[in-house]
């Protein structure tokens, strides 16, 4: 097995955000999120607006890529400068360092449901090495966000781990939000979608798969350890209630700051 990528730095990874969402943009893929809460450094309240000299020194560019892509979705920056590139139908691509070719479909992908916004989301690289990735998971009652982890190995993932997973499994395709942000602790934040269970009314919905409740992982961004534990040592590790389609998701340099 080949040594596990690392992590690349964050005025890396702030560029790599900047160019996923820009992707997502164009792609037409709307969002739609909520705040959220925490305690200590987590509470969005303390946060500040960027001063002028980090606002230059977190300056990036974009780059168009040249390489044929199946509806893309999430893009994760290996070390030496390739890319892995999340499809919506549920392919992985492993594209080249100067964005011009497909160098492979990644192999050991788990099957995902492609129905409506549905499809394979997400992908990141971790603290640790491994790949992390989100995808929609057909099962009993419908389907759900779920998060996974693999190690990459020439152009396959093994060792795979699914470490998280949505509940309930819901019907209907839409408002899987799922992003991934990882603190500078060795967890990570995960936002998810609410599933289109909500009706636009404005009232809080606070049924067995309403955003609001406690019991339910339906709109929430959870806060888990690498190995999709709780990171709280809750039951379901919920971090802040309430979002409709997260599609964004970074923690602010020097804290531990949800954005």
């Amino acid at each position: 097995m080949e040594k596990p990528v690392r992590a690349p730095s964050f005025r890396r990874s702030l560029m790599h955000a900047s160019i996923a969402l820009l992707g997502a943009t164009a792609l037409g893929i709307a969002a739609c999120g909520g705040g959220g809460g925490g305690s200590g450094d987590d509470t969005l309240g303390n946060e500040r607006p960027l001063d002028s000299s980090q606002a230059a020194s977190t300056s990036g560019q974009t780059t168009v890529l040249a390489a044929q892509l199946d509806a893309p979705w999430g893009l994760a920056f290996l070390a030496d400068g390739r890319m892995l590139v999340s499809e919506k139908s549920g392919s992985m691509a492993l594209v080249s360092a100067d964005g011009a070719s497909v160098q492979a479909r990644v192999g050991g992908v788990p099957a995902v449901d492609t129905t409506g916004q549905g499809g394979l989301l997400d992908v990141a690289v971790g603290p640790d090495g491994w790949i992390y990735f989100t995808y929609a998971e057909a099962g009993a009652g419908g389907s759900g966000t779920a998060l996974a982890r693999a190690q990459l190995s020439g152009t396959a993932l093994q060792n795979l781990q699914v470490i998280w997973r949505q509940t309930p499994k819901v019907a209907g395709g839409t408002h899987y939000g799922a992003r991934i942000a990882f603190r500078n602790d060795g967890t990570l934040y995960l936002a998810v979608g609410e599933r289109g269970v909500e009706n636009n009314s404005g009232a809080a919905n606070t049924g067995g798969s309403g955003v609001q409740n406690a019991g339910n992982t339906i709109g929430k961004v959870v806060h888990l350890r690498l190995d999709g534990a709780p990171a709280d040592g809750s039951a379901l590790g919920i971090w802040s209630t309430g979002h409709r389609n997260p599609q964004g998701a970074a923690v602010r340099p020097g804290s531990n700051e949800l954005w």
